[in-house]
């Protein structure tokens, strides 16, 4: 699946950010190709007591970013 996406903040899981002239060069042209990205989220499976009150922290947040 690819995406480029017009909010660079906001990514979901799987998609693809092409970003035009940055990837490898072309032989022989001067030129580079695109870059693609693409984003794969790990989730821990346990908090650490430090990680939970850092999530309780950005609650409100990201609440923000995603109303």
């Amino acid at each position: 699946m690819y995406h480029a996406s017009a909010d660079p903040l906001m990514h979901r899981a799987g998609f693809v950010d092409v970003i035009k002239g940055e990837g490898m060069p072309r032989f022989g042209t001067g030129f580079h190709g695109d870059l693609y990205v693409e984003y794969k989220v790990v989730l821990p499976l346990e908090l650490s007591p430090k990680m939970r009150r850092s999530k309780f922290l950005l609650q409100p947040i990201l609440m923000n970013l995603m109303s």
